[in-house]
């Protein structure tokens, strides 16, 4: 439902997103004004090619500086649409404005138009499987920001914008069981501007909350109750005062904290690309600006261990080149340590790439007549890394520079078996050790209470 217009829409499970206005009845050629306004449905569409995970209600001004009313929806095929409100007409097609990716690997599991606070443009928020909280400028196509969300509870489904509160803003969320909580407003990737508890013994099917903001109510599901919140807002206050100023926050979640190996290894990186970035052979005297070109965060991501995509790595350097754009009014080309710090704790994986990824991969690759033990040809696995993927796929010579990374030879024939399973892929070509299972559920649980 649009808060502030005549509208509502809704989204169903044949993939169709349709569009409701409420006007008056247009009889023999014009509206009639002596009889009230009704809801008539206004146009419809199947966009996604897969299922609709979420949709939601904006308003920007436009040209003529007038409120303009804007609907999206994004859905499990990682794409968002957004239709055109304006021109939909009774028994009409709900026209597409435009249509972008806005994940590789993720789901989309929830989208809601964004507050106008840190940003000077519309901004859509959407959250996904892996625990990520994204803005984007859907009139660009382009991200804005990357925040790690809440661990807990698994992955946010619906959100509700609270109204004020002491004069801040929070969103109320809820996941697909057991946990409700909220999120202070405005994002910027702090770990303890979000809290939760559990507020059922498992599903919670909807949220919803009062227009001051100061009460909340979710429904469950087999509990078969609907439980009324008061909304208190101080534990995050009091997490924020304790977390501490700065980056430090966000270095509390690196392994090891500040005097960790991980943040040492994170400043030798940073520093040696500054000097890769100017003249490496040369024994005239540096100055070092602390800085490094943005075009530097995809080597310096995966020296730490995270391998971003393309499209990854291009939300990154839309984020970095155009948060100094909102805020001030021109773009950067650079980013410091502590920029380097926070894009890495938002954007890595929360836990990481395991062999159970890599048999889901070869699965895919295979067709899904992929079973355990089972192999796969050389020749067919190297025609799909060249065809499937990015940009069309990897070039030879990508994949035997990739090889001699890893093993050490260049050849194709020599580096890959003739046939080759996806355990053997994991441990001998991409060199992953066996971690025992108690040790990795250790690693999740200390990783979801530092949350």
């Amino acid at each position: 439902m649009c808060n502030d217009g005549p509208y509502f829409a809704t989204a169903d499970i044949s993939r169709c997103v349709s569009l409701f206005k409420k006007d008056y009845i247009f009889s023999q050629g014009a509206m009639d004004t002596d009889r009230p306004q009704e809801w008539q449905f206004a146009g419809k569409i199947q966009s996604h090619s897969s299922d609709i995970a979420s949709i939601s209600f904006g308003k920007s001004i436009d040209e003529n500086d007038q409120v303009q009313q804007r609907l999206f929806s994004v859905g499990k095929d990682r794409k968002c649409f957004e239709y055109d409100v304006r021109e939909a007409r009774f028994h009409t097609q709900l026209w597409v404005i435009r249509e972008f990716t806005i994940e590789m690997e993720a789901k989309p599991t929830c989208c809601i138009w964004y507050p106008q606070l840190d940003f000077k443009e519309g901004i859509l928020l959407t959250t996904n499987d892996e625990y990520k909280i994204k803005l984007w400028n859907p009139t660009t196509m382009t991200a804005r920001r990357t925040c790690l969300g809440p661990t807990y509870g698994g992955e946010i489904t619906k959100m509700k914008l609270l109204d004020q509160i002491n004069g801040e803003k929070y969103l109320c969320y809820s996941t697909e069981e057991k946990v409700i909580g909220l999120v202070k407003l405005p994002l910027d990737g702090n770990p303890h501007n979000t809290m939760g508890l559990i507020a059922h013994p498992k599903e919670v099917t909807d949220i919803c909350a009062t227009v001051d903001g100061k009460w909340v109510f979710t429904c469950g599901g087999d509990d078969l109750a609907v439980n009324m919140w008061k909304v208190d807002v101080s534990p995050i206050n009091q997490a924020i005062a304790m977390g501490g100023k700065g980056i430090e926050p966000f270095v509390n979640l690196i392994e090891g904290g500040l005097e960790g190996q991980t943040y040492q290894d994170m400043k030798d990186f940073f520093y040696y690309s500054m000097i890769k970035a100017q003249v490496e052979d040369t024994t005239k005297t540096r100055k070092l600006n602390q800085q490094v070109p943005v075009e530097q965060l995809s080597n310096l991501m995966r020296a730490m261990g995270y391998y971003p995509t393309d499209h990854e790595i291009k939300c990154m350097e839309d984020e970095v080149r155009q948060c100094a754009m909102s805020n001030e009014g021109r773009t950067t080309t650079h980013v410091n340590l502590d920029t380097f710090v926070k894009l890495f704790v938002n954007h890595r994986p929360v836990y990481g790439i395991g062999k159970n990824n890599i048999e889901e991969a070869f699965s895919v690759l295979a067709d899904g007549r992929f079973g355990e033990g089972d192999s796969l040809a050389r020749d067919e696995l190297i025609s799909m890394l060249q065809s499937e993927g990015e940009d069309g796929g990897m070039k030879m010579i990508e994949i035997e520079k990739a090889l001699t990374f890893l093993v050490g030879e260049q050849l194709v024939t020599k580096a890959i078996p003739e046939k080759v399973t996806s355990t053997e892929f994991a441990e001998t070509i991409l060199g992953f050790e066996e971690v025992d299972e108690a040790e990795l559920m250790a690693a999740e649980q200390d990783f979801q209470g530092s949350q």
